[in-house]
């Protein structure tokens, strides 16, 4: 009988630490392949050269309003047009906390601040930066012309 309930015992055990093992870690495992299943990001070495390289086509996409050419380029995957501003999405990764997006925007005032305006930034490495709560922060640095690269963390 003591053998019978020692085997019981043992066995629950072994369920209750599969138990904690499935709803303690196997999320953290499951976000962290949720963050590498969702990297469509360019490389900031290719934004930059695209950039440099399509200045004039994309200037003219920016005056006609039109964005189609962009499609079969591989670095730009979305466009958002601001009062103030265009936004080229070149790809992101990361689910909730964990999450990173890249690309690059035209100013046509040079305003640094044109995606966030109420932000504060400081000088860092070619560009300039900003910190917030967190691990909450924004880079951006000139590209070319009205042309600037980005990187917001969340």
């Amino acid at each position: 009988m003591k053998k019978a309930v020692k085997i019981v015992l043992g066995g629950l055990a072994g369920l209750l630490a599969l138990v904690m093992l499935v709803t303690v870690v196997a999320p953290f495992l499951f976000f962290g392949f949720m963050v590498v299943l969702t990297d469509d990001r360019v490389p900031k070495e290719k934004i930059l050269s695209f950039v440099q390289e399509q200045q004039e086509e994309l200037e003219a996409c920016i005056a006609s309003g039109s964005f189609s050419t962009l499609d079969s380029s591989g670095v730009v995957l979305d466009v958002g047009v601001g009062a103030d501003y265009v936004e080229f999405n070149c790809g992101g990764r990361g689910f909730g906390p964990e999450t990173e997006y890249r690309g690059f925007y035209y100013s046509p005032t040079d305003d640094m601040t044109a995606l966030y305006p109420d932000i504060k930034l400081k000088p860092a490495g070619r560009g300039y930066a900003w910190s917030g709560d967190g691990d909450n922060s924004y880079y951006t640095e000139h590209i070319c012309g009205h042309f600037y690269y980005y990187e917001l963390k969340f």
